[in-house]
């Protein structure tokens, strides 16, 4: 009896390892990759701003008045710490850009951080339209290029005549035509909802013709599969296989393009915002650049850059959701912490 309570009490006091299914450790694993990749990324496009700004000359002669004295220049160096060891400014500089402390601007004094961030809903807003528009754009595109025959052959061809449009050139001559000669829409900044119509048509056109082209390609590899044969031989209409087999299986690396198209309409939409005049952070960083206004274009960068790799981590996690064979592990079973 004994030792038959001493069991029981061991079997009570025994402690049961936690256990993470294999779906948590690759969620999990992501997660930490990707925090990883920002702080590497972090680290390298601080080096580089530090670098070109650094190499470009005295960075007081982007927002000194021209011919102000040697002596006020020199204080102004000393203030901005432009005077110290090249090797302490990049440690200060690293390090203040780690825990988001990016300093004042240099031209204005208003807090870099602030700068950006006052501008960041701009460019949501101009990369959100582009985005939605060349996604709605470019699988409607990639749909009716599912027809056979001569359309097929036509319709091929026009995503790459959109790939090689240049965005400053679109942007003029819609600019041109709608804007000055027929005045129907406003030329620059957003003080309507009519004023984003121009810049988002001269964004979303080259990644619509890439959406287009990858979906396109992706849905004619699906076509020679065999379960889309089975489907047809079953008695399946030609647009309720594309809409119930091809399309949902091809589905799967536009969701990666359009999450890099995301990023790149995020942090590269300086020609567009700079020809509309679309007051964002592209812009403003442009205009940072010119000037030499360190700590903005630092902002700018890290921001960016956070906004980037946050963006691929919520596709990554959508595509391990859409398609279960990415959650599949080497291992077998539950991994043991």
């Amino acid at each position: 009896m004994a030792l038959r309570q001493r069991s029981s009490d061991d079997d009570r006091c025994s402690i049961t390892p936690f256990r993470i299914s294999a779906d948590a450790y690759v969620v999990i694993r992501l997660i930490l990759t990707r925090i990883m990749q920002i702080v590497a990324t972090i680290w390298l496009a601080s080096s580089a701003v530090f670098l070109m700004i650094h190499l470009s000359g005295d960075p007081t002669q982007g927002f000194l008045p021209p011919g102000v004295s040697p002596e006020i220049r020199d204080q102004m160096r000393d203030e901005l710490g432009l005077n110290d060891p090249v090797w302490q400014q990049y440690a200060s500089f690293i390090s203040r850009g780690f825990i988001g402390d990016f300093g004042d601007s240099w031209r204005d004094g208003q807090p870099a951080l602030n700068a950006v961030l006052a501008r960041l809903p701009a460019t949501l807003q101009l990369a959100t339209a582009a985005i939605l528009l060349a996604t709605i754009t470019g699988i409607a595109y990639a749909l009716a290029s599912q027809r056979r025959g001569w359309m097929h052959t036509a319709l091929q061809i026009l995503p790459s005549l959109g790939q090689a449009v240049p965005t400053f050139w679109l942007g003029a001559m819609l600019m041109m035509v709608f804007a000055v000669k027929l005045g129907w829409l406003p030329s620059s900044g957003n003080r309507s909802a009519s004023a984003l119509i121009l810049p988002t048509l001269t964004l979303a056109l080259q990644p619509a013709s890439s959406i287009a082209r990858l979906l396109s390609t992706s849905m004619d590899d699906v076509v020679a599969a065999d379960f889309v044969r089975t489907a047809r031989s079953k008695g399946l209409g030609s647009n309720a296989v594309t809409r119930r087999h091809i399309a949902p299986n091809a589905l799967l690396p536009t969701i990666a393009l359009v999450g890099l198209q995301a990023s790149f309409l995020v942090g590269g939409a300086v020609v567009v915002e700079s020809l509309f005049a679309w007051p964002g952070v592209g812009r403003l960083a442009l205009q940072s650049a010119i000037a030499r206004d360190l700590p903005v274009v630092h902002a700018f960068v890290v921001v960016t850059a956070i906004g980037v790799i946050g963006i691929n981590l919520l596709v990554d996690l959508l595509q391990l959701a859409i398609d279960p064979r990415l959650r599949s592990l080497p291992q077998v079973g539950a991994v043991n912490v």
